[in-house]
């Protein structure tokens, strides 16, 4: 209400170390213990607290259970899986295939989000958790985004959408252009993937969430075009009321991106990676209506 906002999505975040866990079972049970939990706790309080499914990704199987539950049952409007999987698994393994299909069917989006570490990374070398914390995100994301473009993960679930989350979008341009440049000299060794590496990210398969400071915005949306850039506060994790306040401001005084991006990524944008959202934004109008009568 202070910072008028009317809805929220609201992600784990010690739930994100859930991927460390080396039990199936137990870890099968806690997800499902977790998206109860969030589901009876805050999402039945009120219409305005969405949520996302912490899925299991130690069983796929079970996931894929989870997430169809999650969201038939409970109404999630998404799921959730740490950039590092069990294992250092990447996301475009067969393995992950019954996943993508079920979301692409529920018509859900899969995000991706930091929080775990392994030794593949080189990141146990880091000087200290400064330098850790600067890369983790950034680099466990672009590893998992980069293979599941060149495996051709949107080819064959075209209408599946997946978020990069808290790690910015001032590299996407860069890699866009890594990407193409590498498919076009090298692009025998990735027959699955069709087209040009950056249209799967222009065509609206793939979202990023932009830290409203972030000097490349304006590049970043014209390179990848305005439809897939989000917002997203990461309150009350790394930030207090304070610096929570401070952001919608900042985004909205900037004077080098116009208007109607700054509408796309703080409403038009969520609502179209986050269909399901639409729902729940009728609720809260509904509300709001009746109280002010």
């Amino acid at each position: 209400d202070i910072n008028k906002i009317e809805l929220t999505v609201l992600y784990p975040t010690q739930g994100l170390t859930h991927a460390a866990i080396q039990d199936r079972d137990w870890a099968v049970v806690l997800a499902r213990a977790y998206n109860d939990w969030l589901y009876h706790r805050f999402m039945k309080a009120s219409p305005r607290l969405a949520g996302v499914a912490l899925l299991p990704v130690q069983d796929i199987g079970e996931a894929v259970k989870e997430l169809r539950r999650s969201v038939t049952e409970l109404g999630m409007v998404g799921a959730v899986l740490p950039a590092v999987a069990p294992g250092g698994k990447l996301f475009s393994v067969p393995e992950f295939y019954p996943l993508w299909e079920e979301a692409q069917r529920l018509d859900v989006p899969v995000s991706t989000h930091g929080g775990l570490s392994f030794p593949n990374l080189g990141l146990d070398m880091a000087a200290n958790f400064t330098v850790a914390h600067t890369l983790e995100h950034p680099f466990a994301q672009m590893r998992q985004l980069v293979s599941m473009i060149f495996e051709g993960i949107f080819e064959l679930f075209p209408k599946l959408r997946f978020g990069c989350l808290e790690c910015g979008v001032g590299w996407v341009p860069y890699m866009m252009d890594r990407m193409d440049e590498e498919q076009e000299r090298k692009g025998q060794y990735s027959p699955r993937c069709k087209l040009k590496p950056s249209e799967y990210i222009r065509r609206g398969n793939v979202f990023f969430a932009a830290e409203v400071g972030e000097s490349a915005l304006p590049l970043a949306a014209q390179m990848l075009g305005p439809d897939t850039i989000i917002w997203a506060s990461d309150y009350p994790h790394e930030r207090d009321q304070r610096d929570f306040s401070a952001d919608i401001p900042t985004l909205i005084q900037r004077r080098d991106i116009g208007d109607a991006l700054k509408r796309q990524i703080f409403f038009d944008n969520p609502l179209r990676f986050y269909p399901r959202l639409s729902e729940r934004l009728e609720k809260t109008s509904t509300l709001s209506r009746a109280a002010a009568g």
